[in-house]
């Protein structure tokens, strides 16, 4: 199963020769199409804006104005760039997010990525790209942006790295009027591959989500992703009848297992847990976890 389909970005790329020494790189970013609504648990549509970098040099990225409820953005908005003739080459990179109100859970939608040669001189060339699934997410301004880390790993206290387990992003909200918990399994990322072999195969993960609270127990599973360390699930879960007193000593689990045909479960690859009673503080409102790390049932 290849990445889900997230929409297309539309954008032309311009190169001038400005000097014997410069040249100066114009990138019209003009629509996207098609994207997915991040934002359908809210009734209301998504609230996109656009990061753009060029690696090496940009790496703190320049965004674009939001366009507000639309999955079709239009945004019509020029970027330029000075670079020596000499230089190596560069990579555009496009990252498309779901504005929120915390900026810090803004929804990734997806990203084009795109090699300029910056010593061959074009005409003005025109793209609409795919948006895949983000690689490696910009991040916020205390940490350290690093373009292409390997997949499998984490960045370490050092900024080296050291293998991990992947990560899942999440969202969970209560709703105390109906006594309703509501869990979203977004996506993980740079989970392990469990399938290694002569066939080149993948592993195939899938979420078990159980709600613990006291003696009641409830599980749900999401569908099965076939070969894929990035795998995109945008699944929801509804679980009824849990009051406001299990919530507040109720947890939730996350656990991500390899599918095999051969055994029940499959490969066990990394869980994680979340106390509830955090919904509870917003009633009503779907809180994000982003990129949390999952752990062997033997870590603490």
């Amino acid at each position: 199963m290849g990445d889900p389909y997230l929409g297309t970005i539309n954008f032309t790329v311009t190169k001038e020769i400005i000097s014997p020494d410069y040249m100066k790189i114009d990138i019209l970013l003009i629509k996207c199409e098609n994207i997915p609504n991040m934002d359908e648990d809210d009734g209301t549509l998504s609230d996109p804006y656009v990061k753009v970098f060029l690696l090496p040099g940009e790496e703190n990225g320049i965004r674009t104005d939001t366009v507000k409820d639309d999955l079709n953005p239009v945004f019509n908005r020029n970027f330029a760039f000075m670079l020596p003739r000499s230089g190596e080459s560069r990579e555009l990179v496009l990252q498309v997010f779901d504005s929120d109100d915390n900026k810090k859970n803004d929804d990734e939608i997806g990203e084009a990525r795109l090699l300029i040669e910056v010593s061959m001189m074009d005409r003005t060339q025109e793209y609409v790209m795919p948006l895949k699934p983000i690689y490696v997410t910009p991040p916020l301004k205390s940490q350290v942006f690093i373009p292409h880390a390997p997949h499998g790993s984490a960045p370490d206290d050092n900024n080296g790295y050291r293998p991990r387990r992947g990560t899942i992003t999440y969202k969970l909200a209560y709703y105390p009027q109906d006594n309703l918990l509501k869990v979203k399994v977004m996506k993980c990322e740079d989970l392990p591959n469990l399938d290694l072999g002569p066939l080149g195969d993948k592993s195939d993960p899938y979420v078990i989500v159980s709600i613990i609270a006291g003696i009641k127990k409830h599980q749900k599973t999401t569908r099965v992703i076939n070969d894929n360390l990035n795998p995109r699930f945008d699944e929801s879960f509804e679980f009824y009848d849990f009051d406001h007193e299990e919530c507040l000593t109720g947890r939730l689990q996350f656990e991500v297992f390899d599918f095999d045909d051969n055994e029940t479960k499959g490969d066990f690859i990394g869980q994680c847990t979340q106390d509830i009673r955090v919904a509870l503080e917003n009633p009503g409102k779907a809180i994000k976890f982003r990129s949390i790390h999952l752990k062997s049932d033997y870590d603490n």
